[in-house]
């Protein structure tokens, strides 16, 4: 850094702003997502795209459903730092929330102990698991009864430089005891036998976090949920986000709309300039 370049006060200190991002990435105030979380493509002849997803935007109406959601996708990892959601017309009991959820990894029962993958039960007689790499299943005590692709890809049409996603879902493992691994530039799931990933697969659905809780809307207004001095979470892409909002009387017409504050490597609409 050039110091003789940075912003100077009056009486010749140097000026220092906070940065919540990488350098790599550029900030960003995203009002679309890239694709529908439910994995298909809108606004496009079908090739995967960035912000040509849902709008964040949601309005009730009289005689309308009482909740209604959006969910979405960014095909890319992204930071979050946050966001902000703007209303009108709201009442006592409506609320909207922000939630991020990972999907389930797909696994093929194949015949007992011909598989390259086991599953652990997290919780007994829960029906969720853990899937394990087949050499780590002695370790687990579970057999290798199924099949785990990792290199097999969603169907996304992209004909740009936005990486094409696989179809397991990597979940963080805190603790570093993961099962797998995540590579933030091929994008690619790989195994790790030494049982020090940074993340795990599970075949079920679930929930990593709820960012905006129950938020309660009155009136109308701007809810501002920025904020420099927090660590911003990367967000794998084959998560998805979902923003759900309640209307305790549609006939009052509430409209909420919304902006992610994401950081991105790429913000432009395809390929990779701006990187």
């Amino acid at each position: 850094m050039d110091l003789h370049r940075c912003p100077k006060t009056s009486d010749g200190k140097q000026i220092f702003l906070p940065n919540i991002f990488p350098g790599i990435v550029q900030l960003c105030y995203a009002g679309q997502g890239d694709e529908p979380g439910a994995g298909t493509y809108s606004k496009t002849s079908g090739a995967a795209s960035r912000f040509k997803g849902p709008d964040f935007q949601i309005g009730f109406s009289s005689g309308g459903p009482s909740t209604k959601s959006v969910e979405w996708r960014f095909l890319e990892w992204v930071y979050l730092a946050g966001g902000s959601v703007k209303f009108v017309g709201a009442d006592l009991g409506d609320t909207v929330e922000l939630e991020v959820n990972a999907p389930a990894s797909p696994a093929t029962s194949v015949d007992a102990g011909t598989g390259n993958a086991g599953k652990f039960e997290i919780i007994p007689s829960s029906g969720l698991h853990m899937i394990v790499p087949g050499p780590l299943c002695a370790v687990f005590g579970v057999g290798k009864d199924w099949d785990v692709d990792l290199t097999e890809l969603e169907e996304d049409g992209n004909e740009d430089e936005i990486p094409t996603l696989t179809k397991v879902v990597p979940v963080p493992a805190p603790d570093g005891d993961g099962c797998y691994d995540w590579d933030e530039e091929t994008y690619a799931v790989s195994e790790n036998l030494q049982g020090k990933g940074a993340y795990n697969l599970f075949d079920f659905a679930m929930n990593l976090g709820l960012w905006t809780p129950g938020l309660c809307l009155l009136g109308s207004g701007l809810e501002q949920m920025e904020t420099a001095n927090i660590k911003t979470k990367r967000m794998l892409p084959q998560w998805t986000y979902k923003v759900t909002a309640v209307s305790h009387d549609p006939a009052d017409e509430l409209k909420i709309v919304w902006r992610i504050l994401i950081g991105r490597k790429n913000i432009t609409k395809t390929g990779s300039l701006g990187s």
